[in-house]
């Protein structure tokens, strides 16, 4: 288990906490930053699709 979970909202409404694959936040939000939420986001062992997502933040255990 990583440190460092992505805090999801989707379209739907529906807010969910994923961990992800970052050692820091600070690496969690470059990746976001630099893939422009053009590419799938890999989280909790789940491929999300960024069109379906309202807003992500990145939050450290």
């Amino acid at each position: 288990m990583s440190g460092v979970h992505y805090e999801l909202q989707y379209v739907n409404g529906q807010i969910e906490e994923l961990d992800s694959t970052f050692k820091t936040a600070e690496e969690a939000r470059s990746y976001l930053k630099s893939s422009g939420l053009t590419e799938w986001i890999m989280a909790g062992g789940k491929h999300i699709n960024p069109a379906n997502v309202i807003s992500v933040k990145v939050k450290e255990a």
